[in-house]
């Protein structure tokens, strides 16, 4: 049997993997039996005691058919169903299990409780099952089942976050590589759980109506998982980087990154069917072990419009996520363009994501992108040695107030940086302005890149990019800030309790 379907292969491969083989023509019924009672096993998670009484608890996996978010039983996100429809899969599996145990051939029907992406099989790749609903051999549904319902592939639960409640959809992020290739990445995918994943199945209680909430596990079965679900994709490659720099494992966790090179890689849940290529800068950031600290300081960009974010902010944030995630997929002007066109302060940690983009994508040379970068940091400190300056030392919540005004000063800078209509006008127009407020001199070491742009050797748009992009990131002489994300998350979880509760009763 030879398929180019993604899903279907993704079957094989776990297989394969799980017992050591190296061809399909291995696979018997036995190994077909136990990767789909795996499914079953792995169906949902529950809290290993019914004491809710403390502050956390531990969740193992189970073979329950139907939720109960009152007693922590939810449906795992490595199932590729809504609760709604998670009965149907149990149901499928049981059937496939059964038909496992007759000598007849048969052919069976690729419903969505088989496979989701059922009506996208002629999306994958050449040679691939028609749309529809359509019927195929008892083995290939079989594969598909053990992709929808496999504990053994990267999977989150995206939340969906709209004014009324939240809505939770599981994701699986499936790459499109031949079976060998894919084989490794499986193998690999389940030393990274192994290795740093031991809290994933730990949950909060809430303390106020005694509920278990969903244990970590939801945002993500691999360590380093991103706060924002937005960057699911991207968040694994980096993951694989840091985890294989600590386990010692870097040459073969490289082999894989190689491999997902240009390859399309697709998110794929009951909703949701997308399809990802990473740029190769992108996935070298991984293999050098910077992606992963990018990807988490994302989630510490303060936007200047919405303050820190909070659950009332949550929306705006959610479109910032997906910008920035795009930007990372793409890492192309255009997608570059759409993230800045966010007013924000970024954390240093995107120091290398901005300077990788610049010297390898605009072909800005390194020394000229340095000297930006200066420029640029001094720009911020700028902004925030006037803003310290206008608070009275006595003020209430003067934090905040200093944080405000210089974010007001920074949107000032960025202003007049847009606004320049030369080279020469967009250096006067940045130092200017800063130096008189602050009593700051510009660094020496800016010198090379206002040289460059005053003299044209660089064009007056990436010039501007660079001065603001670099001029967003917090200075090193600004306290840090304390301020809790907690009341977010906190919130979040109690809204989505209450979706929870309405979804598996309708169950």
């Amino acid at each position: 049997m030879k398929t180019s379907n993604p899903f279907i292969n993704y079957g094989i491969a776990t297989i394969l993997a799980e017992n050591n083989l190296v061809s399909i023509d291995e696979i018997t019924k036995q190994h077909l039996k136990e990767a789909l009672e795996h499914g079953i096993t792995h169906f949902r998670v529950k809290p290993e005691t019914d004491n809710f009484q403390q502050e956390t608890i531990q969740f193992q996996y189970c073979d329950i058919e139907k939720g109960n978010p009152k007693m922590g039983i939810y449906l795992a996100p490595s199932i590729l169903a809504s609760d709604k429809g998670a009965g149907n899969v149990y149901k499928e599996l049981k059937a496939l299990l059964s038909h496992l145990k007759s000598d007849k051939i048969i052919n069976v029907e690729i419903t969505r409780a088989i496979a989701p992406v059922s009506a996208e099989f002629s999306s994958f790749g050449k040679n691939s099952i028609g749309r529809g609903k359509p019927k195929t051999s008892l083995q290939t549904a079989i594969f598909c089942a053990i992709t929808t319902t496999t504990a053994k592939k990267p999977s989150l639960a995206f939340k969906i976050l709209k004014k009324d409640k939240p809505e939770m959809e599981n994701l699986a992020i499936i790459p499109d590589l031949p079976i060998p290739e894919l084989v490794d990445f499986i193998l690999l995918f389940e030393q990274l759980k192994l290795a740093a994943t031991t809290n994933l199945l730990i949950g909060n209680i809430n303390q106020k109506d005694k509920k278990p909430s969903r244990p970590r596990l939801f945002d993500g079965n691999f360590p380093n998982a991103p706060r924002s679900n937005s960057l699911g994709a991207i968040a694994l490659l980096g993951a694989i980087g840091a985890w294989a720099k600590d386990a010692g494992k870097i040459e073969w966790a490289n082999k894989v990154l190689e491999s997902l090179k240009e390859r399309p890689i697709y998110m794929i849940g009951t909703k949701t069917f997308e399809t990802f290529t990473f740029n190769h800068f992108v996935i070298d950031m991984a293999k050098d072990n910077r992606l992963s600290s990018i990807i988490d300081s994302i989630f510490y960009v303060v936007l200047y419009n919405q303050g820190f974010r909070n659950f009332n902010s949550r929306l705006e944030y959610q479109k910032f996520d997906f910008f920035v995630a795009r930007f990372l997929q793409l890492f192309n002007r255009p997608a570059f363009k759409d993230f800045l066109a966010f007013r924000a302060e970024y954390p240093n940690q995107l120091e290398t994501l901005l300077k990788t983009y610049f010297i390898h994508m605009e072909k800005i040379d390194a020394a000229v992108v340095q000297s930006a970068q200066e420029l640029g940091k001094w720009l911020n400190y700028a902004a925030y040695k006037i803003a310290n300056q206008a608070i009275d030392e006595k003020a209430q919540n003067r934090r905040d107030k200093v944080i405000e005004q210089k974010a007001k000063f920074l949107v000032e800078f960025e202003s007049s940086i847009f606004s320049a209509r030369s080279g020469d006008a967009l250096i006067f127009q940045a130092i200017t302005r800063a130096g008189r407020a602050s009593g700051l001199d510009a660094p020496s070491e800016a010198e090379l890149f206002m040289t460059k742009v005053s003299t044209g050797e660089i064009s007056l748009d990436s010039a501007k990019h660079l001065l603001i992009a670099f001029s967003r990131v917090k200075n090193k002489f600004e306290p840090k800030e304390a301020k809790s994300i907690a009341s977010l998350e906190e919130t979040s979880n109690e809204e989505e309790m209450d979706a929870d509760d309405s979804s598996d009763a309708q169950e």
